[in-house]
C-alpha cells in the first residue's frame, strides 16, 4: 500500500475558472457565428440576412407610412381651421350687416386671436420637437 502525499496545512489549492461571454447588436450575428449557424442548419447565414432584410424593409415602410399620415392629419387641421375661419367670418360680416356691430366685432376679435395663437403654439410645439430629436 502506497502512502498519500497531503499538502501541508498552510498551502490552499488553487482553482482557475475562466468565462467567456460574446454578445453582439443588431439583426446580423458576426460573421464567425454564422459560419456555427451554417453548420448547423444548412442556408441558416441566408435565411438570418433575408430576415433582417425583411424587417429593415417592414421598419422603412412603418416610417414612411407614420410621415404619410402625420402629414395628412395635419393637412386636415389646417383644412379644419380653415373652415371654421370662413364661417366665423361669413357670421362676423352677417352681424355687422345686420347692425350687431359689438356682438360681431368680439366674435370675430375672439376668433382671430383664438388661430392665431393655436397656429403659433402649435409652430414653437413643433420647433421644440425637432430640436430635441
Amino acid at each position: 500500500m502506497a502512502a498519500r502525499r497531503h499538502a501541508p496545512k498552510d498551502q490552499k489549492a488553487t482553482a482557475i475558472s475562466q468565462v467567456t461571454q460574446q454578445q453582439f447588436s443588431g439583426p446580423i450575428p458576426p460573421p464567425e457565428l454564422l459560419r456555427q449557424y451554417n453548420d448547423i442548419i444548412p442556408d441558416a447565414a441566408e435565411r438570418i440576412l433575408r430576415m433582417a432584410e425583411h424587417d429593415a424593409a417592414h421598419l422603412h415602410k412603418i416610417e414612411a407610412d407614420a410621415l404619410k399620415y402625420a402629414a395628412r392629419d395635419q393637412r386636415a387641421g389646417q383644412l379644419c381651421a380653415l373652415s371654421v375661419s370662413i364661417v366665423v367670418m361669413l357670421t362676423v360680416m352677417l352681424g355687422f350687416w345686420l347692425g350687431y356691430s359689438t356682438a360681431a366685432s368680439a366674435l370675430g376679435g375672439t376668433t382671430v386671436v383664438g388661430l392665431v395663437t393655436v397656429f403659433v403654439t402649435g409652430r414653437n410645439l413643433h420647433s421644440k420637437n425637432t430640436k430635441t430629436e
